[in-house]
C-alpha cells in the first residue's frame, strides 16, 4: 500500500511538474509572440517614417532643382563676363605684336570683373544636401571650387597689379572651366538627364572660349597644353584655394 502511495505520489509530482513546464513554454511563447509584434510594428512605423522622409526629401529636391537653370544660368553668365574682361585687359603690345612679346615680362593689367553671384550658393548647396546623383553632387562642389579659387586669384586685378600673359592666360581659362562645368548640368537641371552630361570638358571649355571670342593663340595653346598633359581644366580639382 505504501508503494502505492508513493508511486501515485510520483506520479502527480510528475503531472504537475509536465504541467508547470507546459504552462511556462507557453507563457515564454506569449512573451516571444508579444515581443514579435512590438518589433514587426517598429519596422512598420520606421518604414512608414523613412517613406514619408523620402517622399519630403524628393519634394525639396524638385523644388531645388526647378530653379537650378536660372542658378545655371547667371553663374554662365558670370564666367562669360569675367572671360571678356579678361581678354579685353590683355595688354595692347601683346595683341599688336606677339612674335615680340614675352610671355613672362610682367605688365600692368586691371579688369574690372563682375562680383561672383553668392546668393546663388544656397541653392546650389541644397541640391549637394539633397540628390543622390553622385556625379552631380561633385560637379556642384567643383563648380563652388572653381568660383572661390577664381575669384580669390583674379581679385588683385580689379584694382590693378602687375602680372605676366602667361598668367593671364590661365585665368581666362579658368573663367571657361568654370563656364564649362556650370553648362554641363544643364540637361539634369531640366530633367533630361539623370546625372551630368557626359560631353567631354575639354570641349566645353573650348566652345566657351570661342563664345567668350576668345582667339588669343597665347590662351589656345596654353589650354591644349593643359588638355594634352591630362589636366583637368581649371583648377578646382587640382589645388586648394588660398
Amino acid at each position: 500500500m505504501g508503494h502505492w502511495i508513493y508511486d501515485f505520489q510520483t506520479l502527480i509530482t510528475g503531472l504537475l511538474a509536465v504541467g508547470a513546464a507546459f504552462y511556462a513554454a507557453r507563457f515564454a511563447q506569449k512573451q516571444v509572440n508579444a515581443a514579435n509584434s512590438q518589433i514587426e510594428v517598429a519596422r512598420e512605423q520606421i518604414a512608414v517614417a523613412k517613406t514619408q522622409s523620402d517622399h519630403e526629401r524628393g519634394a525639396r529636391l524638385r523644388a531645388a532643382r526647378a530653379s537650378l537653370p536660372t542658378t545655371l544660368s547667371s553663374i554662365c553668365e558670370f564666367a562669360q563676363e569675367a572671360g571678356k574682361t579678361l581678354h579685353a585687359a590683355w595688354p595692347s603690345a601683346a595683341k599688336l605684336y606677339p612674335e615680340d612679346h614675352h610671355s613672362n615680362s610682367v605688365q600692368p593689367v586691371k579688369a574690372d570683373l563682375p562680383l561672383f553671384p553668392y546668393e546663388l550658393l544656397e541653392s546650389l548647396e541644397r541640391i549637394v544636401e539633397l540628390t543622390d546623383a553622385e556625379d552631380v553632387a561633385e560637379r556642384i562642389e567643383s563648380i563652388l571650387r572653381e568660383a572661390q579659387i577664381f575669384s580669390a586669384r583674379t581679385r588683385p586685378l580689379v584694382a590693378g597689379t602687375d602680372i605676366n600673359t602667361d598668367l593671364l592666360a590661365i585665368h581666362i581659362i579658368q573663367a571657361a572651366a568654370l563656364y564649362a562645368r556650370a553648362e554641363s548640368l544643364f540637361t539634369y537641371a531640366r530633367r533630361k538627364t539623370p546625372g551630368v552630361n557626359s560631353a567631354n570638358l575639354w570641349d566645353r571649355v573650348f566652345a566657351a572660349l570661342t563664345l567668350m571670342r576668345v582667339d588669343d593663340p597665347a590662351v589656345l595653346k596654353e589650354a591644349q597644353r593643359q588638355r594634352e598633359l591630362g589636366l583637368p581644366p581649371g583648377e578646382a580639382d587640382s589645388v586648394e584655394p588660398d
